[in-house]
């Protein structure tokens, strides 16, 4: 090879090697997908505390073994051995109206254990540091509604019935020690484990004359879910009338691996028509993004406390398998949420009894709706929304000075219109618990 060639050969060498370790283009995933976040649960958590449920700002005051959802730097509060246990009945009700259908309203009840977990503070470090551990019902996915009528854009009779359920557990270990008098850090690693099961039917009617065709479909999918993620709080309460927290949540890493069984059924008049079944397997990795929560607890006497807390999480990041969810280059479905929360809390002096209030307000995160569900081929921006808005009661009751008995209700509701959807979803939740001091 003489000198021009072996020269001609390193340039074609070297463009081949740069063409090949050159990043690929980003390809913006299916944006209809974002819907699934929303039906699986991955946008909104539950409350793990009963205490917390009717004082939803509660970052900067939580003092037991809950703190390993809320702000694990409240562990360090935590003096003696204790556990704690809590139970949730939630009831909710949406109206999922489709235009020119048929809307049916769906009522969902379920009652289940939403944490359970303990606080060990090491004695000899006399309680600076309090290791914690726990179990929380983190995401629901329950879901059931059915709409029928004609389907304008497609040009077709359709009807429709969802029916999902499933539930994703949150397994916390955690600690918090306290840097001096008056702050305190803390850290909890949480891994996640669940199940979804859906049953999916459909049918499809193209009104014209011939060949009249109709197309019938069941779909029944399980899924497992797994994941991890990590929390990080710091406090600070030095003052006798302000104290502040503040919560970074890392961006939750969730797996769904599932098997979908679909049996689809043709009749066309005047033949015998088909029948087919399909078993088919799939795997997602979701990506939540990050959140941030800043609160602050102000003790205005030994008798009433103030709180209030602000968190973000720009959920335009969510992704699904490493890619976002776009409608076009500048536009996500899913978008940024800053949620706000106020809470009181009344101690009465005759008796060991406190009363508690809050209010919460935030936007859905997502800035579209599904307008058919069959296909899960359009989405449509949402022209009008009332946020959410839960309005919070509860009490507190020390029994012996060691068996402490709280219960909260919460109600909520709020609303999303696009061009032929009417979203309006109502819920309501009880819950009790109780937590002990060994």
């Amino acid at each position: 090879m003489n000198h021009i060639e072996g020269r001609a050969f390193q340039v074609a060498a070297f463009a081949a090697l740069a063409a090949f370790c050159a990043p690929m283009p980003a390809v913006a995933q299916e944006p209809d997908r974002a819907i699934e976040f929303e039906d699986f649960g991955f946008v909104r958590q539950l409350g793990a505390s009963v205490r917390g449920s009717a004082f939803p700002s509660y970052a900067a005051t939580v003092n037991d073994a809950t703190a390993l959802a809320y702000n694990p730097a409240g562990l360090a509060r935590v003096k003696r051995v204790s556990g704690v246990a809590s139970f949730v009945g939630m009831g909710s009700t949406f109206d999922y109206a489709y235009a020119g259908g048929e809307p049916r309203e769906s009522t969902l009840d379920e009652f289940a254990l939403q944490f359970l977990g303990a606080a060990v503070p090491v004695p000899v470090l006399r309680g600076s540091l309090v290791p914690g551990f726990g179990v929380e019902r983190l995401f629901t996915s329950s879901l059931d509604f059915s709409y029928q009528g004609y389907n304008a854009p497609d040009e077709r009779q359709d009807r429709f019935s969802l029916r999902q359920t499933g539930a994703t557990y949150a397994y916390h270990i955690g600690a918090a020690i306290d840097l001096s008098g008056a702050f305190s850090a803390g850290a909890d690693l949480l891994v996640l484990d669940g199940g979804i099961d859906r049953i999916r039917q459909y049918d499809t009617r193209y009104p014209i004359a011939s060949p009249n065709l109709r197309t019938f479909v069941y779909e029944d999918f399980h899924a497992d879910v797994d994941g991890w993620g990590a929390r990080f709080g710091l406090e600070f309460y030095a003052l006798t009338h302000l104290q502040i927290a503040v919560v970074a949540t890392t961006p939750l890493a969730v797996e769904v691996e599932g098997t979908t069984v679909t049996e689809e059924t043709r009749q066309v008049d005047n033949d015998v028509g088909s029948f087919t079944s399909t078993t088919t397997s799939s795997y997602s990795a979701y990506r939540t993004p990050y959140r941030i929560d800043a609160a602050f607890a102000v003790p205005l006497s030994p008798a009433f406390l103030l709180s209030g807390q602000v968190g973000f999480a720009d959920w335009s990041k969510a992704t699904i398998d490493e890619e976002r969810l776009l409608v076009s280059e500048t536009t996500t479905v899913l978008r940024e949420v800053v949620d706000a929360r106020a809470g009181a809390e009344w101690t009465l002096g005759r008796w060991p009894l406190r009363l508690r209030a809050g209010l919460a307000y935030a936007r859905s995160a997502s800035g579209y709706l599904e307008a058919d569900r069959i296909d899960d081929d359009r989405l449509e921006p949402i022209d009008d929304e009332s946020a959410t808005t839960c309005y919070s009661l509860g009490f507190g009751y020390l029994l012996y000075g060691s068996l402490s008995i709280d219960g909260a209700v919460v109600h909520a509701d709020g609303e999303r219109v696009s061009a032929t959807i009417d979203d309006a979803r109502t819920w309501t939740l009880v819950s009790i618990g109780c937590g002990y001091w060994f």
